[in-house]
């Protein structure tokens, strides 16, 4: 499976192609994968410390 339909695969190795069903991220460095998995918390921590100056 490609990102891409217009790019043959047959020369790919099959451990470097992207699986169906996987999540996958931008440059996939562990900082993003960190990000993207912690966000949720971060948010409702800035919502908690913020909400009452904000009056949200």
């Amino acid at each position: 499976m490609s990102a891409r339909n217009d790019i043959p695969t047959e020369d790919v190795n099959p451990e470097n192609m992207r699986k169906a069903g996987e999540r996958y991220f931008v440059a996939a460095n562990s900082m993003e994968k960190w990000i993207m998995n912690e966000h949720n918390k971060y948010v409702q921590l800035a919502k908690e410390i913020f909400g009452p100056v904000t009056g949200r």
